[in-house]
């Protein structure tokens, strides 16, 4: 059974609590700190944190609406099992909506601002993947993907597309550790600048398409006790 997860978060009191409980828990579900089907225990939860149990109720029920966690009534409550068809779904959404956007900033042309910013990014992911630094590594494929999101300046484009590759992420995110994997991922993201400043836009959905749906690599070697068909 796993009660709560270290380092718990610093809460701003002034802020919603159940807001940053929910962003807390859910990265530390993303992350694999709880892993599939680890046991939440409610009330030790509350005491460790220090906080009432509604807004740790609260923040239960909307990682249930993100299917992240399972609540049975007076049972337990529970991190998910890993979806197969759910990584299958996602993948499939998150892969059309991101060759969509670098097919229309291909068509538009890359800004030099933009290019600058990517290419930073992606040197810095190299510079951690060399250090070991696998979060940071993550944090910048995220900042990578969000900036190009961030380009077409579409109300919402950026929060529905998060939300879809959440599950994408953890299930990558509870693999062991695959480098060949990571550095193909920065490869790609390289490629995908220069491509976008050929602007190739066939090329550019074959390589997202390459680059999202290496998730299904990961799948195959995470522990099939947390996986559900």
């Amino acid at each position: 059974m796993m009660t709560a997860v270290n380092p718990l978060p610093q809460l701003d009191r002034e802020k919603p609590v159940k807001m940053q409980v929910y962003t807390w828990l859910r990265h530390a579900i993303i992350k694999g700190a709880l892993h599939p089907g680890a046991i939440i225990d409610k009330t030790a939860l509350a005491a460790d944190m220090g906080i009432s149990p509604t807004p740790l109720r609260e923040a239960l029920i909307l990682l249930k609406h993100d299917g992240f966690i399972e609540m049975i009534p007076n049972l337990h409550t529970i991190a998910t099992l890993i979806d197969t068809r759910l990584v299958k779904a996602n993948a499939l959404i998150r892969y059309s909506l991101e060759a969509s956007i670098v097919e229309q900033i291909a068509l538009d042309g890359l800004g030099p601002a933009v290019e600058s910013a990517c290419l930073a990014l992606v040197d810095e992911q190299e510079r951690s993947f060399d250090a070991r630094h696998f979060d940071r590594v993550f944090e910048c494929d995220l900042a990578f993907h969000k900036t190009l999101c961030d380009v077409l300046a579409l109300p919402t484009l950026w929060h529905n597309l998060s939300a879809n590759r959440a599950h994408l992420d953890r299930a990558r995110q509870c693999s062991p550790v695959n480098l060949s994997g990571i550095q193909k991922a920065i490869a790609d993201h390289r490629e995908l600048v220069s491509l976008l400043k050929t602007g190739d836009a066939v090329a550019l959905r074959n390589l997202m398409k390459l680059h999202v749906y290496s998730v299904f690599d990961d799948l195959k070697n995470i522990n099939p006790e947390w996986l559900v068909d």
